[in-house]
């Protein structure tokens, strides 16, 4: 990504996030361009990347329950904000819907 820093923010959080959910024993899935990021944040990183455009997915240790931050999730969890937000950016102040 463009902005390396704020992106490694953005994944710092959704690690932690999902990991304070299941403690100890989360597995991290990322996809290959993310491994070293993982790494710096993940208290443990799985070697199998995965096909998302980036984010990451965490399991629980058994792997039966996992947390979806990838950015596609992230993004269609958050579209109707995104749609306003372009819209506001394209047509300025105003109605955004």
């Amino acid at each position: 990504p463009e902005n390396r820093a704020a992106y490694e923010k953005l994944m710092k959080k959704l690690i932690s996030k999902a990991e304070k959910e299941f403690g100890s024993g989360a597995v991290t899935s990322v996809n290959s361009s993310d491994l070293a990021i993982a790494r710096k944040f993940a208290k443990n990183v799985s070697k199998d990347t995965i096909g998302i455009a980036g984010g990451a997915v965490v399991s629980s240790a058994d792997g039966s329950v996992s947390i979806d931050n990838s950015l596609e999730s992230v993004f269609g969890q958050n579209e109707e904000k995104l749609r306003k937000l372009v819209y506001y950016e394209l047509f300025g102040k105003g109605k955004t819907h």
